[in-house]
């Protein structure tokens, strides 16, 4: 291609010294030259300076710069050995954010785990409640409430209170015809102590009535220990404590 170049730029010099072309055309033809070998250059440097340029960018691990390195090679030259290296640094970038990510998914998987497990010991470590059930409802409709409990912490319990909420057999809150609540607090004065043997049974008559009640469920439970400290058990710890 010089070769030519150089044979057409000397016919070229030799019609512009005889007069055979005019120095429009002669001006012409040499940006015509000039843009060819443009042209020819960008072709043969313009991958291989660019997948230069995406391997120090990976070795840096500039993983952005690389991707959209590789893009524009990749528009510009599709199908070219460079694009091919190119594309297979893309690859490998994309499966190492993959695992990165799948990687870090299961870190917080087992953080949430280790988490909840955490929580679940630490409500274990106050109360157990052993049983909660109503009782079948008498002539008036009025529903006893029966709760076994124990008290796992090291601190003496001074009071403490249960909230609970009555359903029926579908599954929908029952509201107590007399007093029209549903929520029932169930108050327990102490002292109650770790050392106290077995499960205590608490027992209030006529918590509710209501013919259609047939479960209960725990809502929360208040501790007041007799240093006059509170803690309150409430959503997930309620299940917990229930073993």
């Amino acid at each position: 291609m010089k070769g030519i170049s150089f044979l057409f730029f000397l016919l070229i010099i030799s019609c512009s010294l005889t007069g055979c072309v005019s120095d429009t055309k002669y001006n012409d033809a040499l940006n015509k030259i000039a843009n060819l070998e443009k042209e020819l250059n960008d072709l043969k440097q313009g991958p291989q300076m660019s997948i230069i340029e995406i391997r120090e960018q990976y070795e840096s691990k500039n993983y952005d710069k690389v991707m959209e390195l590789a893009t524009t090679l990749h528009s510009k030259f599709n199908g070219v050995p460079e694009d091919i290296e190119a594309r297979t640094m893309v690859r490998q970038i994309q499966d190492m954010r993959d695992k990165e990510a799948k990687k870090a998914e299961e870190e917080k998987t087992n953080l949430l785990a280790e988490q909840a497990k955490s929580a679940k010991e630490k409500a274990r470590s106050i109360m157990r409640i052993s049983k909660i059930h109503p009782s079948k409802p008498n002539s008036a409709g009025g529903v006893d409430l029966e709760i076994e409990w124990a008290n796992n912490s090291d601190k003496v319990i001074k009071y403490v209170v249960f909230s609970v909420e009555p359903y029926n057999a579908v599954n929908d809150i029952v509201v107590s015809q007399i007093g029209g609540n549903s929520l029932f607090k169930g108050k327990i004065t102490g002292p109650v102590s770790k050392d106290d043997v077995g499960l205590k049974n608490s027992y209030w008559e006529n918590a509710w009535y209501n013919n259609s009640i047939n479960t209960v469920q725990l809502v929360n439970v208040t501790i007041q220990y007799l240093d006059d400290t509170i803690v309150t058990l409430k959503d997930e710890d309620v299940q917990y404590i229930q073993f």
